[in-house]
């Protein structure tokens, strides 16, 4: 195509096989630039769709979770949940907790104990509901 398009330079030309073989390597050149630069374009764009995609993920997990916890908080008895709000959640000791409470430290531990264990136990459930849903819808 290219010679064709220079056809009315081709009279002025001497060597034409040299000429030839000028635009045949320039053309192969250009060709493996153009495909080197899409090959890291096409790099890029899906390490991008990835990381992209697991973020996505991660904040879809995330966001489970969170629900999970709030339900899991919910069912706490409501001393346990205060218990477990100043600790988790203020960042509280427990014997702060305790005197803002006016309870024992040994109280606090015993209703974060009993709270933990009940989190414990509704995540464990409701992973292998989720579990067993997502098996049902494949």
């Amino acid at each position: 195509m290219k010679i064709w398009l220079k056809r009315t330079e081709l009279s002025g030309i001497e060597n034409f096989g040299a000429f030839l073989n000028r635009i045949t390597r320039n053309h192969a050149y250009n060709l493996l630039k153009r495909l080197t630069m899409e090959a890291m374009v096409n790099k890029n764009l899906k390490a991008e769709f990835i990381e992209s995609t697991e973020n996505t993920q991660e904040s879809i997990d995330y966001n489970a979770s969170a629900e999970i916890l709030k339900r899991a908080v919910d069912l706490l008895s409501p001393q346990q949940k205060k218990v477990y709000f100043l600790c988790h959640v203020e960042g509280l000791k427990y014997e702060e907790a305790a005197k803002k409470l006016n309870i024992s430290a040994g109280t606090v531990h015993s209703h974060m104990k009993q709270a933990l264990q009940s989190i414990r136990t509704h995540f464990k459930n409701s992973d292998a509901l989720i579990f067993l849903l997502l098996y049902l819808y494949k």
